[in-house]
C-alpha cells in the first residue's frame, strides 16, 4: 500500500498603480510614519499582512458553506480547536527584479495626513503626521505561496480554487487602500503539484546511523520562545528544537502512513537541535566561556576563550569595556563565531471568527514579533538506533530525505547525507558542551570541587519554561542548567546533550553577513538644496517650517506674490542678523528667492520638497543618535 501528500507552490504577481504604503506598525519620531523596507532600502509590504489579507476575503466574500468551511477551518486558520500550524504560507511582497532596475529614490514621497474632528471641523489635536508613501505605478511586486501538505489531491486543488478567488476580491495592500493606495492587478499561478508518494523498497541499502540534515527556511522563520511575562515583544529561538523536529517527524510519520511511531521507536530517535550555519556545517552554541571584549570607542571587538584562564594570566590591552557573554544570536563553527541577524514587527493577533484584534487580557493585542529572514541555512545531526526496524528506517530516512519540514510557521528545503559517528574520547577533549538546557543536577554545580591541573565546571544557571497543550498553559518553571555549559564529566543520562569541547587556540573570528550598502532612506536626493548638520536644525521651531510649506502654496497661487514675500523675509533677516539665522538658515531663503526669480514652477517646487525632507531626516538622526549608539 502507498500513501500520498500533496503540496503545491504558486506565485504571486501584483502590477502596481498609484501610491502605497506599509510601516508594518512601526513609527519614527514627531509624527512621522516610514516606509518598510528591505536590507536594500527597496520598498516591502509583510508576509502576515498579506495571508490575513487571503484569509479574510475567503471566510467574507466567498461566502462558504459545507465542505468548503470545513477545509477552510481545518488548513488555513490556527484557533484553540486546531493546534497544527497553518498549511498555507507566503513570503513578503517584494519588488522584481526588473522592478528594482526601475526603482528610484524619488519614488519614496513623504505625505501629509491629517483627521478632522467633525465637531469643531477642524483638524483633531495631534493628529497631523507625514507618510512615506512609495510610488510602485508600472512596478511589480511578488511573493512565493506554498499550500499543503494535504492527504487529497482534490482537497489541495479545492483550497487552490478558494485562495485564488479570494486574491480576485483583495482591493489591496497595506494603509489607506480607501483613499486609494494599494491598488492593483492581482495574478496568482501554481506550478503545479508536489507529490509525496512511499513506495516498499523491499531490500534497501539504507540502513539507520548517523546523518546530517541541512535546511533551508523559504519563508521568515518565527519559532516563539515559551517565557515569564508580557507578550508585547516575542522573542524567538534561533533555531529548531529536537523535540519540536522529533515531533514533526512523528506527525508526518502519521499523515504518511496512517499509524503512530510507538514510544520505543520514538526514543531510538536521536535529533540534536537543528541550528543556523553557513555552508551547511554543523554549527554549536557558543560556550559561556566565549567572552566578547570591546574597545573603548567600539571600533575594535575581539572574542576569547576563558576556559582554564586564571585572573593573574590575563594581559593588559586596549579591551577596557566590561566583557560579555555571546548572545543567543551567536554560532560556532571551528574557529568561527557567526552572528545570526534578527528582524523585529509589530503584529497584532485577531480572532478568527470576527477577524479583529483581540482586546481581552492575555488572548491578543498589538506586539512585536522577532523572526530570522528567509534564506537562513540550518544544520543538525540524527543518529537512528540500528535496533530500529528496516522498513521503519526506510519509512523515516524517505520522510527525511522527501518531505519538506513546516515548523516555526515556516517551510524548509532539506537535504540529508550520511556522516560517520563523531566520536573523540573524554581524555581528549577539555570537558563537555551542553547543546540544549537540561534540569538542574547538584552534581554539576559544584562550587569547591576541583582537581589538580583540572579547571572546575563552567555552568550557567537558567529557567526551563515548558508548555501542556491539554491544559493550554504554561507549566511551572524548573530550574536548569543552559546550554553552552562547560561540565567536567558528562554521565550517561546527559550524553545526548553533549559534544565533546576543547578550548579553542589562537585568534577567533566574527564573521556577519555582508550588508549591501544602503542609500540615505528618509531623504529624497535633489540636484537643489539640502540642510546640513551644521544647521543646527533642531533649533528650527515647527512654525519656521510651517512658514517654508505656506511658500510652496503660494508660488502655485501666484508666484510674484510669494517672491515678494521671500524678500521681506530676507529683509528681517538681515536687520536682526545672526539672532534669527541661528534659527533658520539664511542661505534656505536666499536659494528659495534665487531659484523663484528664475521664474520655473518645476524647480522651486523640487528645492522646497528636498528642504523639507532633509530636515525631517536631519532631526531624527540627532534627535535619536546617541539612543541608537551612533
Amino acid at each position: 500500500m502507498s500513501e500520498c501528500l500533496y503540496l503545491s507552490k504558486g506565485k504571486i504577481e501584483i502590477k502596481c498603480g498609484g501610491y502605497w504604503f506599509s510601516s508594518a506598525g512601526g513609527k519614527g519620531s514627531f509624527g512621522y510614519f516610514p516606509h518598510l523596507k528591505d536590507p536594500e532600502g527597496y520598498p516591502l509590504f509583510p508576509d502576515t499582512e498579506l495571508l490575513g489579507d487571503i484569509k479574510f476575503f475567503i471566510n467574507y466574500f466567498l461566502g462558504l458553506k459545507g465542505k468548503d468551511k470545513a477545509l477552510f477551518k481545518r488548513y488555513l486558520l490556527q484557533d484553540r480547536k486546531n493546534l497544527l500550524q497553518s498549511r498555507l504560507l507566503v513570503t513578503d511582497l517584494e519588488l522584481t527584479e526588473e522592478s528594482k532596475k526601475a526603482w528610484s529614490r524619488d519614488r519614496f514621497q513623504i505625505l501629509p495626513r491629517i483627521k478632522i474632528d467633525p465637531e469643531r471641523r477642524s483638524v483633531e489635536k495631534h493628529m497631523l503626521a507625514f507618510f512615506e508613501a512609495s510610488y510602485l505605478e508600472g512596478l511589480t511586486l511578488t511573493a512565493d505561496i506554498y499550500l499543503g501538505y494535504v492527504a487529497k489531491r482534490d482537497e489541495l486543488q479545492a483550497l487552490q480554487e478558494l485562495i485564488q478567488e479570494a486574491l480576485k476580491r483583495v482591493g489591496g495592500i497595506g494603509a489607506f487602500r480607501s483613499r486609494g493606495f494599494g491598488r492593483g492587478e492581482f495574478k496568482l499561478s501554481w506550478n503545479g503539484i508536489e507529490q509525496v508518494r512511499y513506495e516498499p523498497q523491499g531490500n534497501s541499502d539504507k540502513k539507520s546511523g548517523n546523518f546530517k540534515i541541512v535546511l533551508k527556511n523559504l519563508v521568515n522563520f518565527r519559532n516563539k520562545r515559551i517565557l515569564e511575562g508580557s507578550y508585547q515583544n516575542v522573542t524567538t529561538y534561533f533555531g529548531i528544537s529536537s523535540i519540536q523536529f522529533k515531533s514533526w517527524i512523528v506527525r508526518i510519520y502519521r499523515d504518511l502512513f496512517g499509524q503512530w511511531l510507538d514510544y520505543e521507536l520514538y526514543s531510538k530517535i536521536h535529533v540534536s537541535d537543528i541550528l543556523p550555519s553557513k555552508g551547511g556545517e554543523i554549527s554549536s552554541p557558543p560556550p559561556m566561556t566565549f567572552i566578547k571584549e570591546e574597545s573603548e570607542g567600539e571600533k575594535d571587538v575581539r572574542i576569547v576563550d576563558a576556559y582554564g584562564r586564571r585572573q593573574e594570566d590575563e594581559e593588559e590591552s586596549i579591551y577596557l569595556k566590561k566583557p560579555k557573554q555571546l548572545g543567543d544570536n551567536y554560532f560556532v563553527l571551528n574557529n568561527t563565531v557567526i552572528e545570526i541577524e534578527s528582524i523585529r514587527r509589530f503584529r497584532n493577533v485577531f480572532d478568527a471568527d470576527t477577524f479583529t484584534t483581540k482586546k481581552e487580557e492575555g488572548a491578543g493585542g498589538l506586539f512585536t514579533q522577532e523572526f530570522i529572514k528567509k534564506g537562513q541555512d540550518f544544520s543538525g545531526s540524527i543518529y537512528l538506533e540500528p535496533g530500529i526496524d528496516g522498513e521503519v528506517t526506510q519509512r523515516l530516512l524517505f520522510i527525511l530525505e522527501n518531505v519538506r519540514p513546516m515548523i516555526g510557521f515556516s517551510i524548509f528545503e532539506t537535504h540529508l547525507e550520511p556522516i560517520e559517528k563523531i566520536s573523540a574520547a573524554e581524555e581528549e577533549a577539555d570537558g563537555w558542551l551542553l547543546l540544549r538546557d537540561i534540569p538542574y543536577q547538584s552534581g554539576i554545580l559544584n562550587y569547591y570541587k576541583k582537581r589538580q591541573g583540572s579547571p572546575k565546571n563552567y555552568v550557567t544557571l537558567s529557567t526551563i519554561h515548558t508548555y501542556s497543550t491539554v491544559l493550554k498553559r504554561r507549566r511551572r518553571p524548573i530550574i536548569g542548567i543552559k546550554q553552552g555549559s562547560i561540565i567536567e564529566e558528562a554521565g550517561k543520562d546527559i550524553r545526548g546533550s553533549v559534544i565533546p569541547y576543547r578550548k579553542l587556540k589562537g585568534k577567533i573570528e566574527i564573521k556577519k553577513d555582508a550588508k549591501p550598502s544602503i542609500k540615505e532612506e528618509h531623504v529624497l536626493k535633489e540636484k537643489r538644496g539640502s540642510l546640513k548638520q551644521k544647521d543646527k536644525v533642531t533649533k528650527i521651531s515647527s512654525s519656521q517650517i510651517g512658514i517654508i510649506y505656506r511658500f510652496k502654496e503660494q508660488y502655485l497661487i501666484n508666484p510674484k506674490a510669494c517672491k515678494k514675500r521671500l524678500k521681506e523675509y530676507l529683509d528681517k533677516y538681515n536687520q536682526w542678523g545672526h539672532e534669527i539665522e541661528g534659527r533658520l538658515p539664511k542661505r534656505v531663503l536666499e536659494e528659495l528667492f534665487k531659484v523663484a526669480d528664475q521664474g520655473k514652477e518645476g524647480d522651486f517646487m523640487s528645492t522646497i520638497e528636498s528642504y523639507l525632507d532633509s530636515y525631517y531626516h536631519l532631526l531624527f538622526c540627532e534627535k535619536y543618535a546617541k539612543r541608537r549608539g551612533n
